[in-house]
């Protein structure tokens, strides 16, 4: 596999076919703690091969029509716009045109609403992905500590400051969490209106 991407890479550098994207892929090839090893090249090769086919076990995606549910990929970007991975969330099919079927995401902000092809990897029969981490997520609540990655997608120490319903211009109501990216400890270094904590002050919620 290694080999054929080299050979792929040289092609396409002779070419000049080349972007931020390409170079971006690249670097990933050789990180083994990206996603892009631990979703794909850490899968059994039977098993990736039947996710990129329409072959046996793929059936149930000929019946997906406007209204069903899905879990699906939403993709998350920093601040220049860089991806910096994906998770499994619940989508609805708001219309199918062929093989196009049209996401609307109902706990995620608009913009993670996209098409997908309905053979996408991306795509997953509802709740065979996201069961677990809903019922988890239905549990949380004020003053949990819990870890969470910051606008810079690193993983930190934090605790549910608040939460709220947030409604979007289309109607979608969804729960939005404030996350602190600290603890509050009895010893902690620095201290706030909730007590002394470690970690970093609420300029930094999210």
């Amino acid at each position: 596999m290694l080999q054929g991407f080299l050979d792929l890479l040289l092609t396409v550098l002779k070419r000049k076919h080349f972007n931020d994207d390409l170079l971006l892929a690249c670097r990933q090839m050789f990180d083994y703690d990206c996603n892009l090893h631990k979703c794909n090249f850490q899968i059994p090769d039977e098993t990736l091969q039947s996710l990129f086919t329409k072959g046996s076990g793929q059936s149930w995606r000929n019946d997906l029509k406007e209204g069903d549910m899905v879990d699906a990929l939403v993709h998350h970007y920093d601040r220049v716009r860089t991806s910096r991975g994906a998770g499994w969330s619940q989508a609805k099919i708001e219309r199918a045109d062929g093989d196009t079927l049209y996401l609307i995401f109902p706990t995620e902000t608009k913009d993670a609403d996209r098409p997908l092809d309905r053979w996408s990897v991306e795509i997953a029969p509802f709740e065979s992905k996201t069961a677990e981490t809903w019922e988890w997520k239905k549990t949380i609540k004020v003053d949990d500590e819990l870890d969470a990655r910051d606008d810079t997608f690193k993983w930190l120490k934090a605790t549910i400051i608040s939460i709220k319903e947030e409604v979007e211009d289309d109607g979608r109501t969804y729960p939005m969490a404030c996350v602190g990216m600290r603890v509050y400890v009895p010893n902690g270094q620095r201290s706030d209106d909730r007590g002394n904590f470690d970690g970093w002050g609420d300029r930094f919620d999210e």
